[in-house]
């Protein structure tokens, strides 16, 4: 909390909601990473402009500030220094974890955690709280075999900042609040790929990531090519329910809900955002699912696309299966779905599908050779968040465009 002063020429990496600050401060070319903070506050700068020096105006990286390539200022004259990081080589190392949950782990080597039953790290009364870095490292052969127990993966409860990792043919099983890496997700995910799952299996809220995104931040994350991914309710290729933000994210999986609302990327949102984020997989539920999200109430998708098929049934659409009173802004869906685009009560903002394969008669509706004709995406960004190619379709920036299985050499 600030009160009649100055913050001037200034930054933080920051997870808080709060931003730089509250209070009355005059602030000065100073900033926070709003990739990594839901504060919508104008003192926000993404990760990659934090990385620009343009970004900096009025600073003095002459003899007072220094910076290398992509990487962050620093203050000339002294050293880098972040805490005593905890290095992690081996299996026994990984596992010692949750006997200190706010620790600042560092991971040093690929892992193979075959043969054992894996106990989440983290729980509702003791969540872990420290850091995780993967360093771009791969855990393999994750196995949890838990069908009674809630908030199953590899960590149960994350409060904490997860980054920089790679988990590889897992194979998960949970009741409620399931998802290989979290399964319930209150904080930082960044940089974590799954890939080639063997087989997630819930009940309330399984997603391919995290179960449950619960006020947390997902950026440039990402779910592909699962084998068996399935739920009852709420089951998404990324995330089962997200009540917070995903960007730069997707998911290429395949989703079933054995009951109801499943989604590409998210099976349920309620007062979240989902933007510059794409899911292809299939999507498989008898009523409310979409290819991109099953259920949306309260919150806003911008920037996004799905290209997977979605089974006919009651609420089902799509893009969204059915929408109330929420925001679909700057995105298109190729589905043949009979409903088009979406169902419910949605404001929809320059966001199509293809009335080529569909039979909606819906306003959304453009036909196949609009949809690869720049003109039609009016208002659209394709100058920092979309590219698109000769005649094909708008694709996003910064993010690969993966089908199906990952070929790991």
């Amino acid at each position: 909390y600030a009160w009649n002063s100055r913050i001037e020429n200034s930054y933080t990496l920051t997870t808080s909601p709060n931003g730089l600050m509250i209070g009355s401060a005059t602030v000065v070319s100073s900033y926070f990473d709003n990739s990594i903070s839901t504060s919508t506050s104008t003192h926000g700068r993404t990760n990659e402009a934090l990385r620009d020096q343009e970004t900096y105006v009025g600073w003095n990286f002459e003899t007072i500030w220094e910076k290398e390539e992509d990487g962050l200022p620093t203050l000339r004259g002294l050293p880098m220094v972040h805490g005593v990081s905890i290095e992690i080589h081996t299996l026994e190392e990984l596992l010692s974890i949750k006997n200190n949950l706010t620790g600042n782990y560092l991971l040093k080597s690929d892992i193979d955690l075959g043969g054992i039953d894996w106990q989440p790290i983290g729980t509702n009364i003791n969540p872990f709280l420290g850091v995780f870095d993967g360093n771009g490292h791969t855990l393999s052969n994750l196995n949890i075999n838990r069908p009674n127990e809630d908030r199953v993966g590899m960590f149960g409860v994350n409060g904490g900042t997860v980054k920089n990792l790679v988990l590889e043919n897992a194979t998960v099983e949970g009741q409620d609040n399931v998802g290989i890496l979290a399964g319930l997700n209150h904080n930082s995910i960044f940089n974590v790929s799954v890939i080639n799952t063997h087989e997630l299996i819930g009940r309330y809220q399984v997603g391919g990531l995290v179960g449950f995104n619960n006020s947390g931040v997902i950026q440039s994350s990402s779910s592909m090519g699962a084998e068996t991914l399935t739920g009852a309710i709420n089951v998404g290729g990324l995330v089962g329910q997200n009540a917070g933000i995903v960007r730069l994210s997707y998911s290429t999986n395949d989703v079933i809900a054995t009951s109801t609302t499943a989604g590409g990327l998210a099976g349920m949102m309620i007062s979240g955002t989902l933007e510059q984020s794409y899911s292809t997989g299939n999507v498989s539920g008898n009523t409310t699912s979409g290819g991109f999200v099953g259920y949306l109430e309260g919150g806003i998708i911008r920037n996004c696309y799905s290209t997977g098929t979605v089974t006919i049934g009651s609420n089902n659409s799509g893009f969204v299966g059915y929408a109330w009173n929420s925001r679909i802004e700057n995105s298109y869906t190729l589905t043949t779905s009979p409903s088009g685009l979406t169902i419910g009560s949605a404001m929809v903002v320059s966001s199509y599908f293809d009335n080529s394969i569909s039979t909606s008669t819906s306003i959304h509706g453009r036909t196949s050779e609009a949809l690869r004709d720049q003109d039609t995406y009016v208002g659209w960004n394709f100058e920092t968040i979309w590219e698109k190619e000769g005649d094909g379709l708008p694709t996003l920036r910064g993010l690969p465009m993966v089908h199906g299985v990952v070929e790991v050499n």
